[in-house]
């Protein structure tokens, strides 16, 4: 394997240092672009979701003519601002390599495409126990050279340090260039699929903020007597929004009391996919005292994928989310009814915050290369054709 490696300097809303590297793996180049959040000084106890948002904008690769470009990996790290050195993955609460909210359209985008991708907002998100992402072998995101994406971070601070400290989150995402590969890989579209859970409280909001746009969060089956309802999380008010029977409020970032207990949430809307297709990855978004959150198909009684959270043992945190990511898939079905179930063990006498999130990568199966709106040069072996399922 031969590496090859240059760096350029590139200033926006804050410095983003971007750096390619080209590995020659057979006959493919994989290129790798690094960007950097803005300094943040640590100096205090910063509590999950309360820390001081940031987003980078940058593009993966500067051409001279727009092409097609495939995501396959991400990477996140907290690191110290002035020596580089990584820090503890407890300082990240969450990061997103994603479309920029504020001018993000879906429907112009995917007309780029010929209507024939069903990207949404996102492309990963990595957090506190799942800090990189793998897409499966020969399974990527299909995007474009001249597009701008925003790198979200946010860091966090479990305990207080011993001295301040200023440190950044360092992005580091790979991808190919359409050009360089023999054989189209697979695209595969993102769904972010969360857990709510009815609240006391009497604040309406806009619940699609950075952490969740593009979830729909209409209905739940699950009925909501006061006696069941749970506090809303103080740093997150304004997710708190009426749920569509009027009936109730419902937010998906909520406190947990003492002691062990089960979430379920119906998804009333089903996965938001258009059609019948297979999952290849899936990975979770879970707070510290977290056990395990399940995808379940309702209509079937299957489990479709279960997944765990291993818990620091010093201080509130998490040391590993498991995922799921297999080339084969499982079948999903547009029409049936799935659920999400989240247990928590909340070993503390007080209540602690929580999320309960699943982002699942389906197979585009429609996707058409040649459907493209660029002048691109002839497709690869493969990339003109609609995708098998």
């Amino acid at each position: 394997m031969i590496s090859v490696a240059f760096f350029k300097l590139q200033f926006s809303k804050g410095l983003i240092v971007t750096g390619i590297s080209l590995l020659w793996i057979g006959v493919s180049y994989c290129d790798t672009v690094e960007v950097f959040s803005k300094t943040h000084r640590i100096d205090r106890v910063i509590k999950s979701m309360e820390g001081e948002p940031d987003d980078e904008s940058f593009r993966l690769f500067k051409a001279e003519k727009p092409e097609l470009l495939w995501v396959t990996t991400g990477n996140v790290q907290v690191i110290d601002a002035n020596t580089q050195i990584s820090k503890p993955a407890e300082m990240l609460c969450h990061s997103h390599l994603m479309f920029p909210f504020a001018n993000f359209d879906q429907r112009k985008h995917n007309a780029l495409f010929g209507n024939t991708t069903n990207l949404d907002l996102k492309l990963f998100t990595l957090v506190q126990g799942q800090t990189d992402i793998e897409l499966p072998k020969g399974f990527a995101i299909p995007v474009l050279s001249n597009e701008t994406f925003s790198f979200s971070s946010m860091i966090i601070s479990p305990q207080k340090p011993q001295d301040p400290m200023e440190v950044k989150a360092k992005g580091t995402f790979e991808f190919y260039r359409d050009k360089d590969l023999p054989v189209a890989p697979k695209p595969l579209f993102w769904r972010g699929l969360a857990l709510m859970v009815p609240v006391k409280s009497s604040m309406t909001g806009d619940h699609c903020t950075s952490e969740m746009t593009g979830v729909s969060a209409e209905g739940t089956y699950m009925p909501a007597p006061t006696e069941l309802s749970a506090e809303p999380a103080k740093a997150s008010m304004n997710l708190v929004h009426e749920h569509q029977s009027g009936k109730y409020k419902e937010s998906y970032h909520w406190m947990v009391p003492p002691g062990r207990h089960e979430y379920r949430y119906t998804l009333e809307n089903g996965l938001m996919i258009p059609f019948d297709t297979t999952m290849h990855y899936a990975n979770l978004h879970l707070h510290p005292y977290a056990e395990s959150l399940e995808l379940r198909d309702l209509t079937t009684g299957q489990s479709i994928y279960k997944g765990y959270s291993k818990n620091l043992d010093h201080v509130a945190g998490i040391a590993q989310l498991t995922y799921y990511s297999d080339e084969k898939g499982i079948q999903m079905h547009k029409d049936h009814l799935y659920e999400l179930v989240c247990v928590y063990n909340n070993t503390t006498d007080r209540e602690v915050d929580a999320m309960a999130i699943m982002f699942v990568y389906f197979l585009d199966k429609n996707f058409d290369r040649d459907q493209l709106k660029l002048s691109l040069p002839a497709s690869p072996k493969g990339a003109g054709q609609k995708t098998a399922t």
